[in-house]
């Protein structure tokens, strides 16, 4: 519809200063436009680049602008997308970079003053006006970014720009030609680049008039600038009166604002063929009541020759008239009431009186013309709801249409067609996929052998639960740190359900999910032990005896958030292993009960292994609130206190996990597949668990020895621990004294007890983590003489290690595609039955032969018996139904 040109108008002085995409208005040479940009603007032929920066050059005078005010091109987009890409192949190409240069150091005067940037400009066939305020010296660089599009209604409650619209398109190059060639060398520039949706962010949509039809969006983006540099208003609702500057200019469509050349009232002129007038002011400037109005309507029609019909009308106050005899035809006719006024008037600045398009064709019959606009209407909706943020609307509807597709479509008609893209859209397709469900689950294990997979479901056949454990957890689970974290989410699509998700820490301190199960019922103590026992059938290394005799408890420790439906779930599956509070949960409840002061507490009460420590943190808690202290008193301490884990050496290590913020981030993870049905979830999370090993596995790729974050630590250790000295208790025992002299007021001196052939030290760190304490570091390097390596190599245990983590993700899931499903004969499960949408179905009822009380009269006979009133294929069906079940047979 719109015609771009590819050539610039406008070229900056080869040694002067560039101007920001190609300022109409900061060049000597006047701007000329050729014969096809002034063709007749019909049909196709809608106003061209080219044409609205020959009408704003010519409209506005460079006395009408600030020195630090630049009015871009309408082709601006094409400027940025130019030089832009000049970026990308500067390095490889010598000449590229010596154009970009210049163009940085023509550029390089921006950083010296604040400018105000405002253009028209064309994306996606529409035209949008900007007002960007920027300030290159500022830590703020974007003070104001202002949008007026003709299909945004400004004033709405939310106003901000969406990140995937045309003006967020143009607002994002604009944005990076500014990092690439005004800021280059400066801080700024990185912070720009790395956030491309910074001055999307700050965008925000501004009042203007609203479009009609196909055509208005040109002349309405030429308006917003003659209004901005004459007022500086934010909102245009109205243009100013502002008296006109040179020769008038004659356009094809009513200009819209003054300054464009033309009279606020223009007389009726006859310009093209395809554009007239008809004298319509000629009515009285009052009526009585609409009565009036119509037989005013009437005689204008009588007169004319043109039908008008009524586009919208409230009451018995307001009615706007328009045209039906043309298409796209933009003549409106407004009548409503003054407010606080009785007559009715003719509003001449809400109406025009001008008529253009070609004459409407004969209404043809049938049914094509209806599924035509159908047609055009549904690719609407999808650009509606690939803009739009939220539903759309028929207004929305209506107003793509006549901008992208020039179709002039009535209420009811965008309304339905709303309907029919809801109807048809993922919603019915998630249906279906229910009755995938189970074929997915069977594919799944075909393809990931070993694999547990599960599914339930109820009296009425109704899906209610499914599990899936992939077959490689049997073996990948050796090579993580035996602390394993469950919890739940629940689904937040209109199918709704309870997402159960196990996981584990790899050596690296990397989210590793385990298992996963949906079900229709939420968190209870039902649902977890299903799931429970999904993961013992799933992987027996859960419930394998502690290698280390001291443990009195099962290799793995579970972790979880205390809901009390898991605690009992537990209880039942998994009664020889450990159970582990999270610390923030606790402080939760705690704050729930006595407040925030008391919380604040609690997760370093959960991590210190001082005893000192503790009981200081329990007074402080006792003088805040004893209720307090009673509360976490109650709680179990070797379920969440790391002074347990001193006092008592049958606990397992937890590796110091002391919360389930490794559930978290799994369902921070699979936070999108939980929009989806139950098979869209399913398929999600499997993908994610893959792409994750996958990710992880080139993270990690030929590195070995001690992860780097130990190495860090245990370095720092070597470094603080020269000046300790260690003492040897029983000679030729294994039990050593660790005297730390004094580091100041927080670290005051102090000493351990170390024993080095249990691995046990009074600290409680090194029993807790599987990594040598300070003080078990200090009896390496002082007493044994070893080097760090060595503690590395042959103390450090192997949860910590990169070669544990390439033993671990050796193995991968082999995701199953949706596209193999075959959908054809599925049955929907009941509960997913297909809504028919639209009217109900009238039932049919089925007539009763008239022969039926005697069927000898029928004129049917049968060919096979020769008898009246049935034919061959009743005859047959009567006869197998008489040998299956004879006594049922009711031949009256």
């Amino acid at each position: 519809m719109l015609r771009r040109r590819t050539k610039p108008l406008v070229a900056a002085k080869p040694n002067g200063p560039l101007w920001i995409a190609e300022d109409l208005f900061r060049d000597d040479r006047a701007l000329l436009v050729d014969d096809d940009a002034v063709a007749p603007l019909s049909g196709e032929n809608h106003l061209s680049t080219a044409l609205v920066d020959y009408l704003l050059q010519r409209s506005l005078q460079p006395t009408d602008l600030q020195d630090t005010t630049l009015v871009g091109s309408a082709n601006s987009l094409h400027f940025f997308h130019q030089v832009n890409a000049k970026i990308a192949t500067a390095p490889s190409d010598p000449n590229v970079a010596k154009s970009v240069e210049n163009i940085r150091q023509r550029c390089s005067h921006y950083k010296d003053n604040k400018f105000e940037f405002l253009s028209p400009f064309c994306i996606d066939h529409h035209f949008v006006a900007v007002k960007i305020v920027f300030d290159l010296r500022s830590p703020d660089i974007f003070h104001e970014v202002s949008v007026y599009d003709s299909l945004i209604k400004g004033g709405r409650r939310n106003n901000s720009v969406h990140r995937n619209s045309p003006p967020a398109k143009y607002l994002r190059s604009f944005q990076q030609f500014i990092a690439n060639f005004c800021l280059f060398g400066n801080p700024k520039c990185e912070v720009l680049l790395a956030n491309p949706d910074h001055i999307v962010e700050k965008a925000v949509y501004r009042s203007c008039p609203m479009q009609q039809n196909g055509f208005d969006c040109g002349s309405l983006s030429m308006q917003c600038l003659p209004s901005l540099t004459s007022n500086n208003d934010n909102d245009i609702d109205a243009a100013p009166d502002v008296p006109d500057k040179g020769p008038p200019i004659e356009l094809d469509v009513v200009p819209l604002h003054p300054r464009l050349g033309a009279d606020p009232q223009p007389e009726p002129t006859r310009h093209r063929d395809n554009y007239f007038t008809t004298q319509f002011i000629e009515v009285p400037k009052e009526f009585e009541d609409m009565s009036k109005v119509d037989l005013a309507i009437d005689d204008y029609e009588e007169s004319s020759g043109v039908r008008l019909v009524i586009a919208r009308s409230r009451g018995a106050g307001s009615r706007l008239y328009f045209c039906a005899s043309h298409t796209g035809c933009c003549f409106r006719a407004k009548f409503g009431r003054e407010r606080g006024t009785l007559p009715i008037i003719y509003k001449q600045e809400l109406s025009n009186p001008f008529h253009c398009g070609e004459p409407v064709p004969p209404k043809t019959k049938g049914r094509a013309p209806k599924k035509w606009v159908r047609d055009k209407l549904e690719e609407s909706v999808d650009h509606v709801i690939e803009v739009k943020d939220s539903t759309p609307v028929p207004k929305d509807v209506m107003k793509a249409a006549a901008n992208i597709q020039s179709v002039r479509a009535s209420y009811n008609q965008a309304y339905r067609a709303i309907g029919r893209a809801v109807a048809n859209g993922p919603r019915e397709k998630q249906q279906a996929s229910f009755g995938l469900i189970m074929l997915y689950l069977k594919h799944f294990q075909l393809r990931n052998e070993d694999s547990t997979v599960k599914a339930e479901s109820d009296a009425d056949q109704r899906l209610r639960r499914l599990g899936i454990c992939p077959g490689i957890m049997r073996r990948s689970l050796q090579h993580v740190r035996p602390v394993l974290s469950l919890d739940g989410a629940h689904l937040l699509s209109k199918w709704k359900g309870t997402l159960y998700i196990a996981s584990v820490q790899t050596a690296c301190s990397n989210i590793y999910p385990v298992s996963f199960a949906i079900m229709k019922d939420g968190e209870d103590a039902e649902g977890w032990k299903w799931f429970l026992e999904l993961l013992v059938e799933a992987i027996p290394l859960l419930k394998m005896q502690h290698p280390d005799n001291r443990c009195r408890f099962c290799y793995f420790t579970v972790i979880s958030d205390r809901q009390k439906g898991l605690i009992q779930a537990l209880q039942q599956v998994f009664p020889d292993n450990h159970h582990c509070f999270c610390s923030v949960h606790i402080a939760r409840n705690v704050e729930k009960e006595v407040g925030k002061k008391v919380a604040k507490h609690v997760h370093a009460l959960s991590a210190t292994f001082s005893k000192r420590e503790s009981d200081e943190l329990m007074a402080k808690i006792n003088a805040i609130s004893a209720r307090g202290k009673k509360y976490l008193e109650g709680i179990s301490a070797n379920q969440w206190r790391s002074t347990a884990w001193v006092d008592d050496p049958t606990l397992p290590p937890r590796f110091g996990i002391v919360t389930t913020n490794m559930s978290e981030s799994v369902n921070s993870m699979v936070g999108d597949a939980r929009d989806g049905s139950w098979l869209e979830c399913t398929n999600d999370i499997v993908r994610k668990m893959m792409n994750r090993i996958c990710s992880l596995r080139e993270e990690n790729y030929g590195r070995e020895g001690v992860v780097d974050k130990v190495a860090e630590i245990l370095e720092n250790k070597w470094k603080n621990c020269s000046n300790f000295q260690v003492r040897e208790v029983v000679k030729g025992g294994s039990q050593f004294d660790v005297f730390r002299p004094s580091r100041g007021a927080s670290l005051p001196e102090t000493n351990r007890l170390l024993d080095v052939r249990e691995q046990t030290c009074e600290c409680g760190q090194w029993q807790e983590h599987g990594v040598p304490c300070i003080d078990a570091v200090a009896y390496y390097r002082l007493f044994e003489t070893q080097t760090l390596q060595y503690i590395m190599d042959n103390h450090v245990s192997e949860h910590y290690k990169y070669e544990t983590v390439n033993e671990l993700l050796k193995e991968n899931i082999v995701p199953v595609s949706l596209d193999i499903l075959d959908q054809d004969g599925v049955t929907l499960p009941p509960n997913c039955t297909k809504r028919s949408s639209g009217r109900p179905r009238k039932k049919r009822i089925r007539k009763r032969s008239r022969f039926a009380h005697d069927p000898d009269k029928s004129p049917i006979v049968c060919s096979r018996c020769k008898k009246r009133g049935h034919n061959v294929k009743t005859c047959v069906a009567r006869e197998q139904l008489e040998k299956q079940h004879p006594a049922e047979l009711d031949l009256s």
